[in-house]
């Protein structure tokens, strides 16, 4: 019975001994070495899923670029036609200005029905409406006579602050008598005129008036 006994410690232990060995074997062997490096690269290939999201956000960038190509595109034509209009709208100012220059001239020759202002004796009367109801006042007394064509005379006379005509006189000669005294008559029958304006600071005004 002894020996059984010993026998089967024996062959417990030899087991025991064996299962060891095979554990140790398995766990350190090439094979699973293998195994653990294998399973390692399997997960370092896992990131392989890195790059698609890269290549998302390229294309991402690549079509918010294009769009931006877009609305520039789009936005550069209104530009350019905004431009165009200002340019077209600046340049009817210019055709206004030009307006206004040449109607300034005009209102420096101051002419009605065969009359004309020659000149004022002040150094600066801005009173263009005040000439231009003067001689609406004495070219409708004015009469022309027969005489030759290019036949004029000038008058020269003296306007008071209330409008009266204070004097009257020919001063450059038509050579023609009848004209001349036409002229005069005009003058002399519109006393008197409209008084002088009243931002007009002098006392009198001379005038000299051409007759044609």
């Amino acid at each position: 019975m002894i020996e059984k006994n010993v026998l089967s410690y024996k062959t417990l232990i030899f087991s025991f001994i064996v299962h060891i060995f095979l554990i140790t074997f398995l766990l350190f062997s090439p094979v699973a070495l293998k195994r653990e490096k294998i399973k390692a690269k399997t997960y370092k290939v896992s990131l392989s899923y890195l790059p698609t999201k890269k290549t998302e956000v390229k294309t991402l960038e690549k079509t918010q670029k294009e769009e931006g190509k877009g609305k520039t595109k789009e936005v550069l034509p209104n530009v350019q036609k905004k431009i165009v209009e200002t340019k077209k709208g600046g340049m009817k100012p210019l055709k206004s200005e030009k307006k206004e220059e040449v109607f300034e001239e005009k209102e420096e020759t101051i002419s009605f029905g065969g009359t004309k202002v020659e000149s004022v004796d002040a150094a600066y009367f801005p009173f263009n409406y005040y000439l231009n109801q003067v001689l609406s006042f004495i070219s409708s007394n004015w009469y022309k006579p027969p005489a030759g064509e290019g036949t004029f005379c000038s008058v020269y006379f003296v306007i008071s602050k209330t409008g009266r005509i204070i004097d009257a006189k020919v001063e450059n000669s038509s050579g023609n008598s009848a004209f001349d005294r036409a002229a005069l008559r005009a003058v002399l029958a519109s006393n008197p005129l409209p008084p002088l304006p009243f931002d007009y600071y002098e006392d009198k005004l001379g005038i000299h008036l051409r007759f044609q």
